[in-house]
């Protein structure tokens, strides 16, 4: 059981599969472990920061998780599990994209019941990167794909917004993702209640000032709901990792 950090001296250890992990990932990971600067080490997610191999990473190449199961079966497939003394949460790498749609249900439930859940995330992950774009795209510029109906609604509901549609998006999304981060720093027992109390309001309150329409508080409410089917967001994985901590 080897030792990192220079002032903490947390000890590591590393769990693989001799007959499954690919050796040169293995001896990558010894030298960035053996080259990384490291001073204090408390927690999975500081250490895969570390190791990451550049400092502004884009996506994340580790997966930090406290679900025994989830372990084994990334063990099985020929990854490397970092465990370290005094935390309860494990570091796994290397990850892929697939990794992170994938939820531990699926390994219990039918296998087209599992097909068909992991079909339901792609498509909300499809949604939440598309559905604002599209908003702004047909609003202001191919109104015509609609028929005339809804385009004349969506045009009725727009009347009062004083400024172009981007702008609109930008706000609704900027006040989710500040309710979500909220809800992360609230205790667990009123966290979700306020999120919830605190978007109703917020979205009626926005929509009857005239600030945006109500076909985008629609947009707003599908990209939300789509966001969290998704069992570990990509971009916000470090960030759950901490909150859960905090929490």
């Amino acid at each position: 059981m080897p030792e990192t950090g220079d002032i903490s001296n947390t000890r590591i250890s590393l769990v693989y599969d001799k007959k499954l992990v690919n050796e040169s990932v293995r001896k990558e990971l010894d030298r960035r472990l053996s080259a990384a600067d490291l001073k204090l080490v408390q927690a999975a997610g500081e250490l895969g920061k570390k190791i990451a191999g550049s400092k502004r990473p884009l996506f994340p190449l580790t997966l930090v998780t406290e679900r025994p199961d989830r372990i084994t079966m990334l063990l099985k497939r020929g990854k490397i599990v970092i465990v370290i003394d005094g935390s309860r949460f494990a570091l796994v790498l290397p990850v892929c994209f697939s990794d992170f749609m994938h939820a531990m249900d699926d390994e219990y439930e039918m296998f087209w019941m599992s097909r068909a859940l992991l079909l339901l995330r792609y498509l909300s992950l499809f949604l939440t990167l598309t559905l604002p774009a599209a908003y702004i795209s047909i609003v202001s510029y191919n109104p015509e794909i609609f028929r005339v109906q809804l385009t004349l609604s969506i045009a009725g509901s727009r009347l009062v917004v004083p400024y172009p549609s981007f702008i609109e998006v930008f706000i609704m999304l900027f006040m989710i993702e500040a309710l979500t981060e909220a809800s992360l720093r609230l205790p667990r027992y009123i966290g979700s209640t306020a999120a919830t109390v605190g978007g109703l309001i917020l979205g009626q309150a926005v929509q009857q000032a005239g600030l945006v329409s109500s076909i985008m508080i629609i947009v707003t409410s599908v990209v939300a709901i789509s966001n969290f089917v998704i069992p570990k967001k990509i971009a916000a994985a470090t960030k759950m990792y901490f909150a859960n901590r905090m929490a």
